[in-house]
C-alpha cells in the first residue's frame, strides 16, 4: 500500500526552524557599587571613592534570534538570543583630604559627574521546548548558558581642589573627573523564559517573550587598579516579529 501525505496534512506539519525580531524593555539587575582609593597625603591618610548606582530604570534593548526543531514531531528545539542594551548612568564622587599643615583636620567634598555610557551585550544559547497548541500558535519554553559582555565608561582619578588657610579651615571641592571610556569584562551565566506567538500565515507572525539571564563580568577598575566585578543580565521583557520556515 502506498500512503500519500495531502495537503492539508502537510500544511500542519511543524516547521523546522524560527526567527525572532524583538523590540525589549530591561531592567538591570546592577546594584549599588563603591570602589575606593586611599593613598597617604600630609602624612594622613586621604581616600576618594567613586560609586557606581543602581541601575533602577527600565531601558531598551534590540533582539535578534533564530533556531532549529528536531525531535519526536519536532517538540525540541536548540537556538541564539543576541541583545544589546546601552545604559546611561552618574556616579557619586567623593575626597576625603587632610589639612597640609593641621594635624586631624580633614574635608570632604561630594560631587557627581557628567553622564557615563554603559554597554550591555549578551548571547543566550537556548535548549527550548515547544508546548503543544494549535497551528497558528507557537509557544517555547527555554534555558541554558549566557555569554555576557559589558563595557562601561570608569572614573579613573577624582579630582578636586582644596583651599585651606593657617588657622585651620580646610575646604575641598570635586572637579571634573578623570575617566577612562570602554572597560570591558566578560563572562558566563544562565537565561530562562518562554515566547509566545500568533501567525496570520503560515510563516509570518508576531510575538511577545519574557527572559531572565543574570550573571557577572571582571574587570579592572582605573581607580583602585583592582579587578572588580559588574552585575551583567536584565529581565527582559517585550516583542516584535515572528518568521517560521
Amino acid at each position: 500500500s502506498v500512503i500519500v501525505s495531502t495537503p492539508s496534512q502537510a500544511q500542519d506539519a511543524p516547521d523546522r526552524g524560527w526567527l525572532d525580531f524583538n523590540f525589549l524593555g530591561v531592567k538591570s539587575q546592577q546594584k549599588l557599587q563603591p570602589v575606593a582609593f586611599s593613598t597617604t597625603l600630609f602624612s594622613e591618610t586621604a581616600r576618594v571613592s567613586a560609586t557606581y548606582p543602581d541601575i533602577e530604570g527600565t531601558g531598551k534593548a534590540l533582539e535578534i534570534g533564530a533556531g532549529f526543531r528536531f525531535g519526536p514531531r519536532r517538540s525540541i528545539g536548540a537556538g541564539v538570543h543576541f541583545d544589546a542594551a546601552n545604559i546611561n548612568q552618574t556616579v557619586g564622587l567623593s575626597a576625603t583630604v587632610p589639612h597640609p599643615l593641621v594635624f586631624n583636620r580633614l574635608a570632604t567634598g561630594t560631587g557627581v559627574s557628567d553622564i557615563l555610557e554603559r554597554e550591555d551585550r549578551a548571547v543566550d544559547f537556548l535548549l527550548v521546548y515547544f508546548v503543544p497548541t494549535p497551528s497558528r500558535w507557537s509557544v517555547r519554553v527555554f534555558g541554558g548558558p549566557t555569554y555576557f559582555t559589558v563595557k562601561e565608561d570608569r572614573v579613573s582619578v577624582v579630582n578636586f581642589t582644596q583651599i585651606f588657610n593657617l588657622l585651620g579651615a580646610n575646604l575641598v571641592t570635586i572637579t571634573a573627573p578623570t575617566v577612562e571610556e570602554d572597560v570591558e569584562g566578560s563572562g558566563w551565566g544562565f537565561n530562562v523564559g518562554f515566547d509566545t506567538g500568533y501567525f496570520f500565515t503560515r510563516h509570518v507572525g508576531v510575538g511577545g517573550t519574557v527572559r531572565f539571564n543574570h550573571g557577572n563580568v571582571t574587570i579592572e577598575d582605573p581607580l583602585t587598579i583592582l579587578d572588580t566585578d559588574r552585575t551583567a543580565g536584565h529581565v527582559n521583557f517585550g516583542g516584535g516579529l515572528r518568521v517560521r520556515f
